[in-house]
């Protein structure tokens, strides 16, 4: 359990932390659209169901962004770079590597669930009963899960731009 904590808290800073493409794709932009879309660009009066839908989708896209584009990118590089190959010779074991993957991929998810939930709330004065926001951004999350899957099968890809096309060929039908 301890080299899963330190694997997962190394992982964390190398592929989150220190990755503005990961902030900018998968947090910020769907947050800058609910933003535009919501308060910006209304025409006329935007009721208050509007906002919460595109809440939910906005939630959606950046989940799908995230375990499509990230993910997969992420894995392929660790093998491109030789880091799977380095944890044949580490005691870290591939089950520890990508249980650590996937523990920080469930907890960006989460994370970026909360952000984009607080950013609209805050922005649209979302108001809703405690169990409606948990059980959506549970809902939310489980959802992921489907999504993390297919970021792990594209990463097994052999070419770097065969990983971009395919996720673009799949992530952006999935958001609409």
């Amino acid at each position: 359990m301890q080299t899963m904590m330190v694997q997962t808290k190394i992982d964390f800073k190398r592929a989150y932390w220190r990755n503005p493409r990961f902030v900018i794709f998968s947090l910020l932009m769907p947050i800058a659209f609910y933003l535009l879309f919501t308060k910006v660009m209304k025409q006329g009066v935007m009721n208050a169901a509007f906002n919460r839908q595109y809440m939910v989708s906005m939630a959606t896209y950046s989940l799908v962004l995230s375990n499509t584009f990230t993910l997969s990118t992420l894995l392929y590089n660790d093998a491109r770079d030789g880091l799977v190959s380095l944890i044949d010779l580490s005691p870290t074991s591939h089950r520890t590597y990508y249980g650590a993957k996937l523990l920080n991929l469930g907890l960006i998810n989460a994370l970026t669930i909360g952000v984009i939930f607080i950013v609209a709330g805050i922005s649209n004065q979302i108001h809703l009963v405690w169990s409606s926001w948990l059980l959506t951004a549970g809902w939310l999350w489980f959802a992921s899960i489907p999504l993390c899957l297919i970021g792990i099968s594209i990463s097994f890809l052999t070419d770097e731009n065969q990983i971009q096309l395919v996720s673009s060929l799949l992530a952006f039908p999935l958001a609409i």
